[in-house]
């Protein structure tokens, strides 16, 4: 705080009072001040990825689709920009963007399972959506070769196919696993 009455004007001290804040779990006073330093300077992607985690934190997908949007138009090479904007596109049902979004940040992502995963989950879940069994069983498949015991792919995995009365065994399987 003394520093930034001192220094209003910088950013690097804006930027490592919102790291502070961040890690002291207050959100919202984190997200106002890397805001603030996205207001003078949009180069730092780390600053837009802390923006984009705070809004999923809080839920908060309206600011989330045009943060990820504003980011992807400075950094659209970066996967994880798309990840966040899928994500919110789903979240308002425009499927067509949120499969579009997830299936282009795939596609840049590079020697990071985690992230690779979390497409996969959200790309099979959106399938599931609009009724892509064949794909959203593939994405649930490329999901489980990462890690054959997340819990929320067996989950869903084995509720979907039990709906469609489709691989029971397979289902009923990962149903006990999980």
């Amino acid at each position: 705080n003394l520093l930034i009455k001192t220094h209003p004007e910088d950013l690097k001290a804006r930027a490592v009072f919102a790291d502070i804040l961040y890690t002291d779990n207050q959100y919202q006073k984190a997200k106002e001040q890397y805001l603030h330093v996205l207001e003078k300077d949009k180069s730092k992607s780390q600053v837009w990825s802390q923006v984009l985690f705070i809004q999923a934190e809080q839920q908060d997908f309206e600011e989330m689709i045009k943060t990820s949007k504003e980011a992807l138009e400075y950094f659209p090479l970066e996967p994880l920009f798309y990840y966040f904007n899928g994500v919110s596109n789903k979240w308002f049902k425009d499927y067509e963007a949120s499969i579009k979004s997830l299936e282009r940040g795939i596609e840049f992502v590079v020697e990071n399972e985690k992230l690779l995963l979390e497409f996969y989950i959200s790309l099979a879940d959106v399938y599931h959506l609009v009724e892509e069994n064949n794909l959203s069983d593939e994405f649930y498949e490329k999901a489980l070769n990462i890690d054959s015991n997340n819990l929320l792919v067996l989950n869903n995995y084995s509720y979907y196919l039990s709906l469609r009365k489709t691989n029971l065994k397979k289902a009923k399987e990962m149903s006990f696993r999980c």
